[in-house]
């Protein structure tokens, strides 16, 4: 991945072909021009790699015009050639311009009805999937005082397509904050590409990918099938009314919520009853233990009561003034008994009651488990929303359908993260698990000749993801019945949890499956760019309180928000650190062929032969060098050969070349931060009511419209 830099881009791969696009400063001057010094000698540049709707700088350079003092005499006229070009623009012509600009086109994109499997040409299918256009520019400079002409020096611009993706965090009741968070994303996304009166991203998706865990998980299943749906009934596919498509997907996902929320009337701020109540209770609970509290520092001459001496008394801790905390206010009170109450109140009609496993095992039930069942949920969708075993989720790209990616854990093998994918319906992923076979001895040719399939666990779901799948990454390890599904590879039967625990905002994911879709499965020339949008429900920071917690609710509180918080920020650094370097090994390699030109002294014959040979050792030495870093395949073979003291078997093992090919920028990541309020309760992601779910959708649109405003002022 690489990230814009100034006006100039890192490539895709490096290749052999002295017209690659790999950033070149200077463009490739017509072959066989005369190479005398008096001859007018000009070069267009540089050719780059630019997102959609960028403005683009294109840079001349004469022979005659290489002083700091511009020559004057030297008139500069820039033309866009539209049949050597996939795509047209506004300004045909730059006259007396040396570094003319432009806005880059948004890259055009026609929905096909034909599946892309049933393509046989593999040509045909890497056109249908083009994620780019060319823009061909030809450069001409005429010298005034001898009115000789150049002869034309061409340069190509490749615009690359912007996909965006949105991310959605687990957190159970707290998704109604993505809820709102969406519906604000995609009123600022919708102006956003129709304000020159047009959609610019005619018929693609507002997000070309949805990804969630665990509660994001069910929204972006949610999202999607709506979407989807909306789609293939559209009238004519040639022209998606995007807005109508999207807008429906909102309303959607809003009744979603607001069908599961409680209305909870006796516990609510609009009744008095409750709130009265709860205020005198408060007050006088608050009296009484500041009086307790006095006590016991009198009762004890201000030394807390000595451990030693109470080791044997479980209300030790009774006795220390400083465990003694406020009592919650109306509004942490009417959130605390929701949560309580609202399996009861729903008759667990979408998710069951607590309830204490028994201690078969030690017979103490020290601690407590606790186990529920979220079945009634996936059977309250399955029936009023989603008839996921009729209709499964599989989406095409070339439908103009969104990429679904649902992250969920393999109890038994926590090697990866698990995806489910709805362009892929297919999911592998490594197995780290050493196999009985392979503990005992084995020769080396069974080693030798042990497949790299081997090393892997395969999910295959043909028809599309279904609700099972969301119910894997939604499911906790205290949920009765764990979801399962067939690992074809091994033959054996797979248990899941809720891909929280291991990537609770699957940015990591997202980016491997990205680049390993368009690179390795639709073997395009160029990864389209990425746009990110994150919405996080557990805040990193806490911002409402000074002193660290000391009551068991904000305590657990706290610790669930630390657990489950937002990790994707070392991601993207990295994910810009590589394309820096990518953008910096650019640059070392056009200053290297601009060098071939000035040492060809200006014989253009001379300088293609230098850029070649140059070109071809180059790109030897990327396919033969071996990187420090290991690919997924070669770090799970290296470890499993390992823990086996035999001798790995790799195959195809990573070299420079793997680093630079395939390569894509994070253009941007927002992200939409929920905040905790001073009332926030430990059981905030199972606290139902309707109450609280408008206030979160309500937080989410706030929050999400700052977000992107901000965004777009400061880039």
């Amino acid at each position: 991945m690489a990230v814009k830099g100034g006006s100039s881009k890192s490539s895709d791969k490096s290749s052999g072909n002295p017209n690659n696009r790999i950033e070149t400063e200077a463009g490739q001057p017509t072959k066989g021009s005369n190479s005398k010094k008096e001859k007018l000698v000009v070069f267009a540049g540089p050719e780059q790699i630019v997102y959609e709707g960028e403005k683009v700088q294109l840079e001349g350079f004469c022979n005659l015009d290489q002083s700091e003092k511009a020559n004057s005499n030297i008139v500069y006229e820039w033309y866009f050639i539209s049949e050597k070009s996939d795509k047209e623009i506004s300004q045909k012509e730059f006259k007396g311009i040396k570094d003319p600009t432009f806005r880059a086109p948004y890259v055009d994109f026609r929905p096909d009805k034909e599946d892309d499997q049933n393509v046989k040409d593999k040509n045909i299918r890497i056109e249908k999937n083009k994620t780019f256009c060319e823009l061909t520019f030809e450069l001409i400079a005429t010298d005034k005082s001898t009115n000789l002409k150049s002869d034309p020096s061409s340069v190509t611009i490749i615009v690359k397509m912007v996909q965006r993706a949105l991310i959605l965090q687990g957190g159970g009741a707290l998704g109604a904050y993505e809820l709102g968070a969406y519906k604000a994303l995609c009123e600022k996304l919708i102006a956003k590409d129709s304000s020159n009166g047009e959609n610019v991203r005619k018929n693609r998706p507002l997000f070309d990918i949805i990804s969630g865990t665990s509660i994001g998980a069910l929204n972006a299943a949610l999202i999607t099938r709506s979407v989807v749906d909306g789609i293939r009934n559209s009238e004519n596919a040639d022209n998606l009314n995007i807005q109508k498509i999207w807008d429906k997907s909102v309303q959607e996902l809003e009744k979603f919520w607001l069908d599961i929320a409680f209305p909870f009337i006796w516990i609510s701020n609009s009744n008095p009853l409750f709130t009265e109540s709860w205020n005198l209770w408060s007050k006088t609970a608050s009296y009484n233990l500041e009086y307790f509290k006095n006590f016991l520092s009198l009762y004890y001459q201000g030394q807390p009561p000595n451990l030693q001496a109470n080791y044997l008394n479980p209300f030790y801790l009774f006795l220390l003034p400083d465990f003694y905390t406020q009592p919650a206010d109306v509004e942490a009170a009417r959130r605390f008994f929701a949560w309580l109450l609202y399996p009861y109140a729903t008759r667990a009609q979408i998710i069951s009651p607590n309830f204490i496993q028994p201690d078969t095992k030690f017979f103490a039930g020290i601690p407590p488990f606790i186990r529920y069942d979220n079945r009634p949920l996936v059977n309250f969708i399955e029936k009023n929303y989603w008839d996921s075993k009729s209709y499964p989720i599989s989406t095409d790209y070339l439908k103009g359908e969104p990429r679904l990616l649902l992250v969920s854990v393999d109890i038994l093998d926590a090697t990866s993260a698990v995806t489910f994918d709805s362009y892929l319906c297919n999911t592998q992923y490594p197995k780290g698990k050493i196999d009985e076979r392979e503990n005992k001895e084995v020769d080396s040719s069974y080693r030798a000749n042990q497949k790299q399939q081997e090393q892997q666990r395969q999910i295959r779901y043909s028809d599309g993801i279904t609700m099972e799948h969301v119910r894997a990454s939604m499911s906790p390890h205290t949920v009765i019945d764990y979801p399962k599904f067939e690992d074809i590879q091994n033959q054996e039967t797979r248990y899941f949890w809720d891909g929280a625990f291991l990537s609770n905002n699957p940015l990591r994911e997202l980016l491997h499956l990205h680049r390993y879709y368009w690179h390795d499965v639709k073997e395009v020339e160029h990864v389209p760019h990425l746009e990110v949008y994150i919405v996080n429900l557990y805040p990193t920071v806490e911002t409402n309180q000074i002193d660290p917690p000391k009551d068991a609710d904000t305590i657990q509180d706290r610790e669930i928000d630390i657990r489950f918080h937002d990790k994707t920020r070392y991601d993207v650094k990295v994910a810009k650190l590589i394309s820096d370097y990518l953008i910096l090994h650019g640059r070392l390699k056009n200053l290297a062929i601009n060098y071939i030109n000035i040492l060809a002294d200006d014989d253009m014959e001379k300088a293609l032969a230098l850029q070649k040979r140059f070109e071809r050792e180059y790109d030897k030495m990327l396919g033969e060098m071996k990187p420090h870093s290991k690919g997924r395949r070669e770090e799970v073979e290296l470890e499993r050969s390992a823990a086996l003291r035999t001798e790995p078997n790799i195959e195809d093992a990573r070299t420079y070349k793997d680093l630079l090919e395939g390569r894509f920028d994070v253009t941007k990541v927002i992200y939409v931060n929920r905040l905790d309020d001073g009332q926030t309760i430990f059981g905030k992601a199972f606290e139902f009511s309707r109450e609280t779910m408008e206030n979160l959708r309500d937080q989410g649109i706030k929050d999400a419209k700052a977000a992107f405003d901000f965004a777009m002022k400061h880039g």
